[in-house]
Order: C-alpha cells, then structure tokens, then sequence
C-alpha cells in the first residue's frame, strides 16, 4: 500500500483506481465507459474478470447495502473507482499487508460516502499476484481487524439497515441505530 500511497500524493485526477502489475482494464472501451457514467458518488466499483493460469472467471461483488457487504466480503481495489478527495489527506493503512483497501472501504462506509455499483466488467484481475496467494493467517488476523472497526452490535444493525427506506449510506441513520 505504500506505493497507492505515494501515486495518491502524485495524482491530479478527481478518481482514482489502482491496477496491479499484471491487471489490466477489461476492454479498450472500459475506462471510457465508465467515466461517462459518473455522476455526484464519491466511490463506484464494478465487476471482474479473475484471470488463473489455465481459465478467466466472472467475479462479481453483491448488490445491496455497501455495509453489509463489506462485512462479508471485499471489492478488489483493482474494480473501484474513489474519489481523490477521500484518500488525499487519509491514505491506506500501511500496517495491513493484504487488507488496507477494504479496511479504507469499511471507513468510509461508516463515515457516510456514498458508494454506486457499476454495470461494467471494470477489470481483469492477475490472480497469480501476492495478495491471491498470501497466507492465511494474516488474512484471517486483519479480517478480525476489519470486523473490529464495526460496531459490536453489528448484526442486529446489518438487519435493522436492510430494513430502512432512508439512504443505507447515511452516517447518521447509522449513529441512529447504533444507539439503540
């Protein structure tokens, strides 16, 4: 993460998206795509394509509410689009090895930023790299990191927010919540 971190400081775009070496735009048109789209969302991400040695596989991340999702399971970085803004001043965590974007992702998400899916197939994605093949330890070590950053009653909240008809985003429906 350090590297985002300095290409962050050197940036002068409004998004900001992080290939990997070895990942590449889905398509020619992709980036055009998707540029077209964006509208006032502070973060968008999109679906993928896992490339393996011998196959490509579709990965798509879930519909529905961002918090509950990023409870589960994690966008790869390499399928989001953030807005400068939001990584500036806070960049990723250094002290993760695998899970600085998701725990960046959980931040804002609890801070209220509005999150979109796209329609696209935003990437390809080299599976061969490190954090594919990274040991399970320190995966499950900074997933009880991740899980950490939410509140205890998390649950009970994940339930109570599919239920609400007000933005899922919305910090203080969340502080709202919390409290109860």
């Amino acid at each position: 993460y350090n590297a985002q971190n300095k290409g962050i400081v050197y940036s002068n775009g409004d998004y900001l998206l992080f290939l990997n070496s070895g990942d590449s735009f889905y398509d020619n048109t992709t980036f055009a795509q998707v540029v077209s789209s964006l509208n006032e969302c502070k973060v968008y991400y999109g679906d993928w394509i896992d490339v393996y040695e011998s196959k490509e596989q579709f990965g798509q991340y879930p519909q529905g509410p961002i918090l509950y999702n990023l409870y589960y399971v994690c966008p790869i970085h390499q399928a989001m689009f953030i807005h400068r803004s939001l990584l500036v001043n806070d960049g990723y965590d250094e002290t993760y090895l695998y899970g600085a974007d998701r725990a960046k992702w959980i931040q804002l998400a609890l801070d209220g930023v509005s999150f979109e899916k796209l329609s696209n197939i935003v990437c390809k994605y080299d599976r061969s790299g490190i954090s594919s093949n990274g040991l399970m330890e320190i995966y499950i070590k900074e997933h009880s990191r991740h899980h950490a950053m939410y509140p205890q009653n998390i649950e009970s909240l994940i339930i109570e927010l599919t239920k609400c008809k007000e933005p899922l985003s919305s910090k203080k429906l969340i502080l709202e919540l919390i409290k109860r």
